[in-house]
């Protein structure tokens, strides 16, 4: 039963430290970080050490055939940068709320995946466990319009709002919690750019539509091809850090490099808290994420690490004082429920 449940506790441990992003965005964006530079940060900094650790104690798991490097180019790119543009533009045509429900869609994108390329089974626990994981996500967001709640939906609020008002789980990344000072930003740009329609109406355009589809869909891809990868005989390791060397590369365009050395020259003395941050929060939870892939279907993991935006609203709650409702109560309670239930057929497999 231990052996059991190595892989669905790694995997809640990566959804946990995950959670734990808004502590690197919040540490990082008053200091002048972009969303996208905080990404390329966390990129660079994982290639770096990675690499490092790989070449001290794990030289041979460096080597990786030719004909398997799309397995890593689609973790890395097709996967990492792809749901990161995605995102990121879907700010500009919609909520944040609507935003991060979009994305939330990532669990059914990836169970529906591994159903094609993988033989996973459809069973009615896993459809009633994604079921719970999204309405339990929607409501630890505030993306649902309940009467008296005060959540961020016009872009009166998100302009107005204080920087440290909001924080929000989701997904992996910076993308997971979003200051509402960065997320009016967002808004004031598109604003300026003529590109109004969702975010001042408050309502759902096409391009946000597909945006944030997007954004679910190329946050499921990580998992996919990280499989075809696993398959291959590679270990968390060698997925881990050619992930990240193709993510940078992938990212680098998008990037002001200019802004971004400036800014990292000007945050020196809150660099080795930028790494720690990142250590815990990208390398290990990148690592045990994969790692409890290795020993478990892709579906029952991503409704797992579903507990990401669960733990962002308690360290909202813990660290920012922020206000936990009745909804977001229900939310957590319906997140965390469906992470049990989807192990039980895990454990009743071992002990037979």
């Amino acid at each position: 039963m231990k052996k059991s449940m190595f892989n669905p506790l790694c995997v809640l441990a990566a959804g946990i430290l995950w959670g734990c992003m808004g502590l690197l965005v919040r540490s990082m964006n008053p200091c002048g970080f972009t969303s996208m530079e905080v990404v390329i940060f966390r990129a660079i900094v994982t290639s770096i050490l990675m690499a490092i650790i790989m070449a001290i104690f794990k030289r041979d798991q460096l080597k990786v055939k030719w004909k398997d490097l799309w397995c890593f180019l689609g973790t890395g790119i097709a996967s990492m940068v792809f749901f990161n543009f995605c995102y990121f533009s879907c700010m500009k045509y919609t909520t944040l709320s609507v935003a991060a429900i979009l994305l939330y869609t990532a669990p059914a994108f990836l169970m529906i995946m591994s159903a094609i390329f993988f033989k996973e089974k459809f069973t009615v626990m896993k459809v009633l466990c994604l079921v719970a994981t999204f309405v339990g996500c929607v409501l630890v967001s505030g993306g649902l319009p309940i009467p008296g709640f005060s959540g961020l939906s016009t872009i009166t609020d998100v302009t107005t709002a204080a920087p440290d008002t909001a924080i929000i789980g989701g997904a992996d990344g910076p993308t997971a919690i979003f200051l509402a000072g960065e997320l009016g930003k967002h808004a004031e740009e598109s604003v300026a750019d003529g590109v109004t329609t969702g975010i001042a109406a408050g309502v759902l355009s096409l391009p946000g539509l597909l945006l944030g589809l997007g954004a679910g869909f190329g946050y499921a891809l990580y998992s996919v091809f990280s499989r075809f990868a696993i398959k291959r005989g590679y270990s968390s390791f060698t997925i881990t850090t050619y992930t990240f060397w193709f993510a940078t590369l992938g990212c680098a365009p998008f990037i002001n490099w200019p802004h971004f050395v400036k800014t990292i020259g000007a945050s020196a003395g809150k660099l080795p808290l930028f790494l720690f941050l990142t250590i815990m929060t990208t390398i290990l939870a990148y690592l045990l994420y994969t790692k409890g892939l290795e020993g478990m279907e892709n579906g029952m993991a991503g409704i797992i690490a579903s507990i990401e935006p669960v733990m962002a609203s308690i360290v909202g709650v813990v660290v920012f004082h922020e206000k936990l409702t009745i909804t977001g109560i229900i939310g957590m309670v319906l997140v965390l429920g469906a992470c049990a239930l989807v192990s039980l057929p895990a454990r009743k497999k071992a002990g037979g």
